[in-house]
């Protein structure tokens, strides 16, 4: 009569085989994951950095003069009196506008992030290309993502360079 069963060889076989198998099956749905995070960075920074962009082209544009313009802030005199002066700047690491107030730029009275606190703005550019009666702005943004691991290989950073001309006069 014959026995029935798995010899020892044969057991430690089957467990050589899944344990192949699952190491495997972690890998790759780990490889997966990371992928996918890490696309997500990628796409966050580029929505960010183009909204960013399309936004101060847009208020360059409805501008009627700029009142100021440093490296990193601009001032800009705005028809709309009650967006009157509206500046454009970093703070703490992230884009913001602010309009109102009548006055001064530093005295904006309505402030608003323009990228969300996931996103850092590493730098803001601005560039006085005005000539004669033309006003042009040349702008270059740097933006990267932040990730809660801040494992390197999920970090993100794009430039955007752009330029609006004021055509309100």
């Amino acid at each position: 009569m014959k026995q029935r069963g798995f010899t020892f060889i044969e057991l430690l076989l089957y467990i050589a085989l899944i344990s192949i198998l699952a190491t495997v099956s972690v890998f790759f749905i780990t490889n997966v994951t990371s992928s996918r995070i890490k696309v997500e960075v990628q796409e966050e920074v580029t929505y960010s950095a183009r909204f960013l962009s399309e936004r101060i082209s847009r208020e360059i544009r409805g501008a009627s003069a700029i009142t100021s313009l440093a490296a990193n802030d601009l001032c800009l005199a705005m028809v709309d009196s009650a967006r009157n002066p509206t500046r454009i700047y970093i703070s703490a690491g992230r884009a913001r506008i602010g309009w109102g107030g009548g006055g001064a730029c530093s005295a904006t009275t309505s402030n608003y992030d323009l990228t969300s606190s996931d996103m850092v703005v590493n730098s803001l550019n601005f560039v006085n290309l005005s000539t004669g009666t033309s006003k042009n702005v040349d702008y270059t943004v740097n933006i990267s993502g932040k990730t809660l691991t801040n494992r390197q290989e999920w970090v993100f950073n794009t430039n955007v360079k752009g330029s609006g001309e004021i055509r309100t006069n």
